[in-house]
């Protein structure tokens, strides 16, 4: 059972799938941060963090199969 912790990255495909997941965490703290700004954007980020805790379970329960 492999975790992001203990899996190989020497391969070329682990690195490239590592440095677009730092890009897109990246772009969405960017887009956090701007939409932050707005009156009345807590109902939205209470959505998109609702959304990003299911899709990160989702891939948690693909990593331990």
């Amino acid at each position: 059972m492999a975790t992001p912790t203990t899996a190989p990255t020497s391969s070329p495909e682990m690195v490239r799938a590592i440095q677009e997941r730092d890009m897109l965490v990246r772009e969405c703290q960017g887009l956090l941060w701007q939409v932050a700004r707005r009156p009345g954007c807590i109902k939205l980020l209470m959505g998109v963090r609702r959304q990003l805790q299911i899709f990160a379970g989702y891939k948690k329960g693909r990593w331990e199969r």
